[in-house]
């Protein structure tokens, strides 16, 4: 015995899409509380100012304390490793912006080698942060 189905008859299929907007509501929750910013922590004494300059968003950064040790995006590295760190990041992106915190009882010899070694990478897009003086 044979059946055939009549067709146009019975229910048709459909999504339903009354909760679609508890699921994204519930995805837009769950991706705020787990993003998580990186903030450079190192302590770096900075230069005073009297002006204030917004620091600029998606930078590498780059510290410099007093004692000589250099931080590339919170990780200790060495001088030499500064150029080829920085290439790799131009690479992705020519215009990528490096915030350099150097303190401000640095060596100028030490600091001016950091920014040979950003030069010899092709950086074009430097930030010196400074702490602004309050009156």
């Amino acid at each position: 015995m044979k059946f055939k189905r009549k067709r146009g008859s019975g229910t048709k299929a459909e999504i339903p899409n009354s909760s679609m907007s508890d699921i994204a509501f519930l995805l837009l929750i769950f991706f705020m509380v787990t993003t998580s910013f990186s903030i450079d922590k190192t302590p770096v004494n900075l230069p005073k100012t009297k002006t204030r300059t917004e620091i600029p968003k998606n930078h590498e950064v780059i510290s410099l304390q007093k004692n000589g040790i250099i931080q590339f995006h919170g990780e200790r590295v060495m001088m030499t490793d500064i150029q080829p760190l920085a290439s790799m990041e131009i690479s992705k992106d020519r215009d990528k912006v490096f915030l350099l915190k150097i303190d401000k009882d640095v060596r100028w010899e030490i600091a001016d080698e950091l920014l040979e070694q950003l030069r010899q990478a092709r950086v074009r897009n430097l930030s010196l942060p400074t702490e602004q003086e309050i009156e």
